[in-house]
């Protein structure tokens, strides 16, 4: 390839534009997919014959598809399992796609915009990130095995220990006045009612918005699960990823995109950068 490329993807019942930029010296494709805005980006580069895919940015809005508005949530993994298939089949040398997982999403807390990293918050939903069920993300080696090990001890452990007010003492000091005192009522509740946090934070995620989790679920996840917020690289493997059904076709003019944002809402991939 020497010129851009340029390629309609059908993913149902979805609509997205691709633009491939084909390496100068530097030996770095660049492919970016959305609709009237860019909202994937990879980078693959070269080296020596060998070609190594990143996920360099991806982006929620309603302008990431052509035809319709994209719908958070489930058009969110249609728009990046459609990416990662029509990375495959492009490049069929390419087996790996490399990314940080520094996605947040944003939580509305007594009308004030906050984030929550994406991953943790659905840790506590799912027991597993957001990556984890779209793509079946992994990390490999000693990252791995501690995440899965403190991630384990996380969710289990038993909250005999000490009582609510020590709770608020370790993860709430500073913060509990910003939630309503019938806020503050919920989380008790909760804590009191399940033996172990792991069972806490799934009723608190499953009957209500991340707002009620701002502040106190970073602090217990960047204690109890460090290798999560330390510069780890997850992957998808060609070979573990579930592809999604495209159809692709040649575009012979450029489509209108414009530049990757990185704002976005619920359970959004956003902001995510390798360095």
């Amino acid at each position: 390839m020497t010129a851009k490329s340029y390629y309609e993807i059908r993913a149902h019942p979805y609509k997205f534009h691709a633009i491939v930029q084909p390496p100068t010296k530097n030996k770095v494709w660049r492919i970016q997919v959305g609709g009237y805005q860019t909202c994937v980006i990879f980078n693959v580069e070269e080296w020596k014959g060998q070609k190594t895919a990143y996920l360099e940015g991806a982006s929620f809005s309603p302008d990431c598809t052509v035809d319709k508005n994209l719908v958070r949530g489930s058009g969110t993994k249609r728009l990046l399992k459609a990416s990662l298939t029509f990375l495959f089949e492009l490049m069929p040398d390419v087996n790996e796609v490399y990314f940080q997982d520094t996605s947040y999403i944003d939580c509305n807390i007594q009308d004030v915009d906050k984030t929550i990293r994406l991953h943790m918050y659905y840790i506590a939903k799912k027991g597993r990130t957001w990556y984890e069920e779209t793509v079946n993300a992994r990390l490999d080696g000693e990252p791995g095995t501690l995440y899965e090990q403190q991630k384990q001890k996380a969710l289990g452990v038993y909250k005999e220990k000490y009582g609510f007010e020590e709770f608020q003492r370790l993860y709430m000091r500073s913060i509990a006045d910003v939630f309503p005192e019938e806020v503050m009522d919920i989380i008790e509740s909760a804590y009191t009612t399940h033996e172990t946090y792991g069972a806490m934070f799934a009723e608190l995620a499953k009957d209500y918005d991340c707002s009620i989790m701002y502040g106190w679920l970073d602090r217990y996840f960047r204690k109890n699960v460090p290798i999560l917020f330390q510069e780890v690289e997850w992957h998808v493997s060609r070979d573990g990823f579930e592809p999604a059904t495209i159809e692709t076709a040649r575009m012979s003019e450029a489509p209108a995109m414009t530049p990757l944002t990185h704002r976005g809402g619920k359970r959004v991939v956003i902001d995510i950068r390798r360095s």
